[in-house]
């Protein structure tokens, strides 16, 4: 596990639209036609996370659903770990 530097961070955010880094997290928000479909998500996400046994912060407001992920075991940092999950919540938005 590799712990990114602010600079890397923000080279990363570069790459993505809509991606944020704030409070110590990487984040993205999405937006669905309703409840259910944003609950479909979360549930997709969940699977996820479970294969790789790294679990993100998750906020459903609605149909918006916000993700955020850092490192507990990397004392709450950004990590390649935090950055693959991310890519694989992308690729479920595809």
């Amino acid at each position: 596990m590799h712990v990114l530097t602010e600079p890397q961070i923000h080279q990363l955010l570069d790459e993505y639209e809509g991606r944020e880094y704030h409070d110590g997290m990487i984040g993205c928000g999405y937006e669905f036609d309703d409840f259910l479909e944003a609950i479909s998500f979360v549930n997709d996400i969940a699977g996820v996370a479970e294969a790789m046994q790294h679990h993100p912060h998750i906020e459903i407001d609605y149909n918006r659903v916000l993700v955020t992920t850092m490192t507990h075991d990397a004392d709450d940092q950004v990590t390649d770990k935090d950055v693959e999950l991310m890519k694989k919540v992308e690729e479920l938005v595809e």
